[in-house]
């Protein structure tokens, strides 16, 4: 897929994205070329600023943070010379993506929201990567039981920088 498509259609897809995500999920450019197309597509008015530090298909897009870490985390994973296609999901998945063939979802879920667990619709085909505030907290993956999963947290220091992220695994995997 061609780069510049590429980050049309993830802003396109997930809204205002911080310029230095963007940069991370083009993993093949080094910095100054990703850089050197990011001001391509500025120039050509495909891609616009939102409040100094996030990119966005127009100047009405707003930063969505669940959309954000969904793609921090699959910016973990995705480090093959390609970039992988990202597909936005159904709540409570953000997004899905294909990695040495195995499907993933990520799931963002903040304090109050990891009952959705108990409610979702999980597929022992699909992995999961479930990112919440607290991984202790969680009380409703033994639905999960049969389904693989990956408990993960982010935590942002500011928007503009990565932020610190966490993966737990399970002691039965």
């Amino acid at each position: 897929m061609d780069d510049t498509k590429y980050i049309s259609d993830l802003v396109t897809d997930f809204g205002s994205l911080p310029k230095k995500l963007l940069i991370t999920l083009l993993n093949k450019q080094n910095p100054e070329t990703a850089e050197r197309l990011i001001r391509k597509l500025r120039n050509e008015n495909r891609i616009v600023p939102v409040l100094d530090i996030f990119l966005a298909a127009n100047r009405f897009c707003k930063p969505d943070i669940r959309s954000i870490t969904a793609l921090w985390i699959a910016a973990k994973f995705l480090t093959e010379a390609e970039p992988a296609r990202i597909y936005p999901c159904r709540f409570p998945s953000v997004l899905a993506f294909i990695r040495n063939g195995e499907i993933y979802e990520v799931l963002v879920l903040y304090e109050e929201e990891t009952q959705m667990l108990a409610a979702s619709d999980a597929d022992k085909n699909t992995k999961y990567i479930i990112v919440v505030p607290d991984p202790s907290s969680v009380s409703h993956l033994e639905r999960f039981g049969g389904v693989r999963y990956i408990l993960a947290t982010a935590k942002y220091s500011s928007m503009d920088e990565e932020p610190e992220i966490i993966f737990y695994r399970r002691d039965n995997e």
